[in-house]
């Protein structure tokens, strides 16, 4: 009986195959794992940005002012933030004192105290009313002119410097005047002598002003 003799040489190599096939497995997987990692990681990134604000765009920063009417409601008009004001519950008039009434803090809401004024005739850093006398008030008539407009109303605005009475100290007075329907509606924003000047602040509020 003739016995079939095994290729030693061909079993030798067989563990060196199969390492080679392990090995080219391996291979095939690493870059696989690679080229999907390189895939999800190159994906783009989609950020989401505030809306950019145009640099020539005007912003209203009048429109978060609290707005107030008068006790007859006569008008309404947009207080500053940071002022503090009382309207009267006698007459159609806002006032803010002379001491502390107008500084103006962006943020901090104006407040707004419903009361009679005191003395209504005193002089206050601003005020505004209505009544039936449309003519200039407390400037003098050689005060300088120029016209107003405020939510389509155009008035006149005066502006000139006086002498405090019984002092040396000196005071910028600007007063406004507007017409409507027989009557009108006079506004005044007081300045003394070596105070910072916010009559930019008072015509901001003035031209969100609602005469009926």
């Amino acid at each position: 009986m003739k016995l079939r003799k095994y290729n030693q040489k061909g079993v030798a190599l067989l563990p060196a195959v199969i390492v080679l096939v392990v090995i080219l497995a391996a291979g095939g997987v690493f870059w696989w794992v690679k080229d999907h990692y390189k895939k999800t990681t190159n994906l783009p990134i989609t950020t989401i940005s505030p809306k950019a604000v145009n640099p020539g765009q005007n912003i209203d920063e009048t429109a978060n002012w609290k707005r107030v009417t008068s006790s007859k409601s006569a008008f309404s008009i947009n207080i500053p933030d940071g002022w503090h004001v009382v309207n009267s519950t006698d007459l159609d008039l806002i006032v803010a004192s002379l001491a502390d009434g107008v500084k103006y803090a962006p943020g901090t809401p104006a407040t707004a105290t419903s009361k009679p004024v005191d003395d209504p005739d005193a002089v206050h850093r601003f005020e505004i009313f209505v009544d039936t006398n449309a003519r200039q008030f407390d400037t003098d008539s050689a005060a300088s002119r120029t016209s107003f407009t405020a939510s389509g109303l155009t008035g006149t605005r005066y502006s000139e410097k006086v002498q405090i009475k019984y002092t040396t100290d000196t005071m910028q007075e600007y007063e406004y005047l507007f017409e409507h329907n027989g009557k009108a509606c006079h506004a005044y924003y007081r300045v003394l002598s070596g105070e910072s000047d916010s009559v930019a602040i008072v015509e901001k509020a003035l031209k969100t002003l609602d005469f009926k």
